[in-house]
């Protein structure tokens, strides 16, 4: 698995693996998993995270949300809900499933899906829809940046890679999203957790665009949270660091500028220069993630 730099074996891993434990070993149905699966995932898989996900956290932000809701929102949220339903479905009945909606990305989706998602928010949405994806979308592409660096820092080893005997007797019905982290390039990047941090943005960007909305996205993100540990990809302190992380930075950036489709593509610029300069910084030895004119190159579709 390569060094790792995080104190394994140490009092604070100890007392985070025993926390994690009941979340780490517990078993749900088969059509609770599935469902548990798109919280746990949809904030961290980019073709997801930065177009579904925007594109549905638009409706919060508008005053009339009828025409958005019934002609946009709605035949997102079934197309992208049905389509992770059949990957689901595969997942179960061949073996593969989820990874494919990581192996299909690449440097030019990572360009050009917040654009079409901030286009049809701006035209179709109005500026509140965009507004509260600009927010969504910019927090998500410096977060992931600051973490990926932490994550570098730490190299702290997921729970499938520490915990591999253990857990490999836990059923699981949907295994692609541990088979993933699993992966060599993979196995060192648990701490902080992005994807929970992605859930916590959402969530944030929601809350500040609609305070009533505040206990339903808190919900969602809880059980992004819960997600990623019952997945077997984090403890629960690398999804709760990645949390507060993703919650501070939205609300710093909230409280700093305004966000706007200018604001996106710069915070899309910030990760895509960053990325490299990140990978070079991770320890010697490591299987190295690097952007390139082909693409996110991710281990066949490895997530952060």
């Amino acid at each position: 698995m390569g060094v790792h730099r995080f104190p394994e074996g140490g009092a604070l891993d100890r007392i985070d693996k025993l926390a994690s434990a009941p979340v780490l070993h517990a078993t749900l149905p088969c059509f609770l998993e599935c469902a548990l699966s798109v919280p746990a995932a949809w904030f961290g898989c980019p073709v997801y995270a930065i177009l579904v996900v925007p594109i549905l956290l638009g409706t919060v932000g508008l005053q009339e949300r009828a025409f958005y809701a019934s002609c946009i929102a709605l035949p997102t949220a079934l197309i992208g809900g049905g389509c992770w339903a059949k990957l689901c479905f595969d997942n179960m009945a061949i073996g593969e499933g989820p990874r494919r909606a990581y192996s299909v990305f690449g440097k030019p989706l990572l360009i050009a899906l917040p654009q079409v998602a901030m286009a049809v928010l701006s035209y179709a949405g109005g500026p509140g829809a965009a507004q509260v994806a600009a927010v969504y979308l910019t927090s998500w592409h410096l977060t992931q940046a600051l973490l990926e660096a932490l994550k570098g820092l730490t190299w702290r080893l997921r729970p499938t890679a520490c915990m591999r005997e253990e857990l490999g007797k836990v059923p699981r019905c949907i295994t692609d999203l541990t088979a993933i982290v699993r992966l060599d390039s993979q196995a060192n990047l648990s701490f902080p957790s992005g994807d929970a941090a992605g859930g916590a943005i959402f969530a944030t960007a929601a809350s500040l665009a609609s305070p009533p909305c505040l206990v339903p996205v808190a919900a969602v993100a809880l059980l992004c949270a819960l997600g990623r540990v019952y997945f077997h990809c984090h403890h629960l302190l690398d999804v709760a660091v990645g949390q507060a992380v993703g919650v501070g930075v939205t609300l710093l950036l909230n409280r700093c500028i305004q966000a706007s489709w200018m604001s996106m593509i710069l915070s899309q610029l910030c990760l895509v220069g960053l990325w490299p300069l990140i990978q070079k910084a991770k320890p010697h030895g490591a299987v190295k993630q690097a952007l390139s004119s082909d693409g996110l190159k991710i281990d066949q579709g490895a997530q952060k």
